[in-house]
């Protein structure tokens, strides 16, 4: 698969729990980010090309906020090393400008260096 990103993918000290926001169920736990995309580890496949409303909780308040919700789209899903899992990533869409200052902040927070 040809590498497409062009922006560094961001490992965090703390796996944020993301969740549906729509039937506020678990989707995944965050393995990494950019303020483009995320990757996350889920215990199911997830169809390329499907859209979420997604809701990420943060451990602590960053800018003021608790939590994240944005739009995203399924770019790619795949069998993990461990092979009960997914590894999945995702494009973000329609972010606003304090939703992007909201993952960098978070990535200067809590990334792992």
């Amino acid at each position: 698969m040809q590498e497409r990103r062009n922006q560094k993918r961001e490992h965090l000290v703390h796996y944020l729990r993301v969740f549906d926001s729509r039937t506020d169920t678990l989707t995944g736990q965050l393995v990494d980010i950019t303020p483009n995309g995320i990757m996350l580890i889920s215990n199911r496949h997830i169809e390329p090309g499907s859209m979420f409303q997604f809701r990420m909780d943060f451990p602590e308040e960053v800018l003021g906020k608790t939590h994240l919700e944005f739009q995203s789209e399924c770019v790619w899903s795949r069998v993990d090393i461990n092979p009960d899992m997914y590894a999945v990533g995702f494009t973000l869409k329609n972010m606003l400008r304090e939703d992007v200052d909201i993952i960098q902040a978070l990535i200067d927070e809590y990334r792992d260096s």
